[in-house]
């Protein structure tokens, strides 16, 4: 390397190849040597390129002056200490304590874990034919015993006697009312059964599993009952169930809980959740599928352009082989015939009428009305007059707060 503002070999360079350094230790050496204030031999001018020399402008041999009129700025390998920033921020001052605003987490500790659900495999397999049974929302309650640690274990499920529509299921408190009857019925085991229905599911046929106002207003009940806890289920026909625990004592809800179906009799785990993999996702949903060719009249270019075909292969999303269900959770005919015959006998598609009908009636009691006649009934059972009408409107089990003003 030849030092141009002396005309000689840079001895640092020399030694630097000699060494074998890179090319940039020994640029580095040179420039620092260009840019010592303390050598005072000016450069000789060489050929020059648009008004300049053949170094970096940065490393030149004139430098702005500051505005001070002070000496030149040293470039940045010569700088003794950092450049300051062009602006302080002050810092901030001490001040009293003052609220702020925090974000709200529940965090549970000494190695402790959200409680789960756990089901037998007799709940489950008839929870699994409500909903394939149920082309309409339909719920049912369940009994919930709590275990040692913390679970929630849901071991029988009743179906109700109800009304449902495509959209909206209500825990009708006449259902409610007509299950405790024929449970009290067992005598002291029935009186048990009662105390422990604390789980209310019902189906959302192929929509999501996200709660509706009913579903809330439904579980406030529950909190005005006076109930410590309760555990509430949505599920749906896309095989998705939605678990939710209510802590009412402690004013906590926890939402989609794990769930799992175990046997109770030997506490071993049936059905359980796809764990992910060691390299933190599911299994592999792709697979490679051979190249296919352009149709007839096609432009391959834009074929292959379209489709992103790479080499001779394609990726394609495959479904998840479906696991075999065990043996315990088997759904046998003879069970599905008792539900289904429990279905037929106590699920009721409700009957809308007409906006025509309700605004100007089409039976002959409403023709009769119009002329100034009275309703032609003979029927001695029929409510007539004022009192039975009072009588039929009067309910026969706890109120309903979907009843009440302001609920939906």
């Amino acid at each position: 390397m030849t030092d141009k503002s002396k005309g000689r070999k840079d001895p640092a360079a020399e030694s630097a190849e000699g060494q074998g350094v890179n090319h940039f230790d020994a640029w580095l050496a040179d420039a620092k040597k260009k840019g010592d204030p303390g050598d005072k031999t000016p450069a000789k001018p060489e050929a020059a390129e648009l008004g300049g020399d053949d170094r970096s402008p940065w490393l030149g041999d004139e430098k702005p002056k500051d505005a001070a009129g002070g000496e030149e700025q040293k470039p940045w390998f010569l700088r003794e200490e950092p450049r300051k920033p062009s602006y302080a921020r002050p810092p901030d001052p001490d001040r009293e304590l003052t609220p702020h605003y925090g974000d709200k987490e529940v965090v549970f500790f000494d190695n402790r874990r959200a409680p789960r659900v756990l089901i037998t495999p007799n709940a489950y397999k008839r929870m699994c034919l409500y909903v394939e049974l149920a082309e309409k929302e339909v719920g049912w309650l369940g009994t919930v015993v709590m275990t040692r640690n913390g679970d929630f274990l849901i071991d029988h499920t009743y179906l109700l006697e109800q009304e449902v529509t495509a959209t909206e299921t209500e825990l009708s408190a006449e259902g409610q009312a007509k299950l405790v009857e024929d449970l009290l019925k067992k005598g002291e085991p029935g009186f048990e059964e009662v105390n422990r229905l604390r789980f209310w599911g019902h189906s959302h046929v192929r929509m999501g599993t996200s709660p509706s106002g009913t579903d809330e207003s439904t579980m406030k009940r529950f909190y005005e009952e006076g109930l410590p806890w309760y555990v509430r289920g949505i599920f749906n026909k896309k095989g998705r169930a939605e678990f939710c625990i209510f802590l009412y004592e402690q004013g906590l809800r926890i939402n989609d809980v794990d769930w799992f179906v175990v046997d109770p009799a030997t506490g071993n785990t049936l059905l359980e959740y796809e764990r992910p993999s060691l390299f933190g996702g599911t299994r592999k949903r792709w697979k490679k599928v051979p190249k296919p060719e352009p149709k007839e009249g096609e432009d391959k270019e834009t074929h292959e352009r379209i489709w992103g075909w790479r080499d001779n292969y394609a990726l394609v999303e495959v479904e998840q082989e479906k696991k075999p269900a065990p043996a315990e959770l088997a759904i046998d005919d003879a069970l599905r015939a008792e539900v289904k015959a429990e279905f037929e006998l106590k699920v009721k598609e409700r009957k809308f009428f007409s906006l025509w009908d309700t605004l100007f009636g089409s039976g002959d009691d409403d023709k009769a009305k119009k002329k100034g006649e009275a309703p032609a009934s003979t029927d001695s059972s029929s409510d007539t007059g004022g009192d039975a009408a009072k009588n039929a409107a009067a309910p026969t089990g706890p109120e309903d707060p979907a009843d009440k003003p302001g609920s939906k």
